[in-house]
């Protein structure tokens, strides 16, 4: 079972995905979010700071909605696809 918000680069979870695969072994993707992640009720002038450091600041978050809610749900569909190969 692996549990995390996947949100990070995908690359290295589908290379143990195809490793795990590759010896035979299944398991559960189990991917949670805070609801402030699936929704993106921001709005305004706002900066998002990474838990790694780093952060983006923009004037317009309302603006980023639709596409950050584009790339969760590609997201969400590269997750389901790995997890049914």
């Amino acid at each position: 079972m692996l549990i995390g918000d996947f949100l990070d680069d995908i690359a290295p979870l589908q290379a143990v995905l195809a490793q795990a695969a590759g010896m035979g072994i299944s398991g559960v993707l189990l991917q949670v979010l805070d609801p402030v992640e699936e929704n993106f009720p921001f709005a305004g002038a706002v900066r998002f700071r990474a838990p790694q450091g780093g952060a983006r600041q923009t004037r317009n978050a309302a603006g980023l909605r639709a596409a950050y809610l584009a790339r969760l749900a590609e997201r969400r569909t590269a997750l389901a696809d790995m997890g049914a190969s």
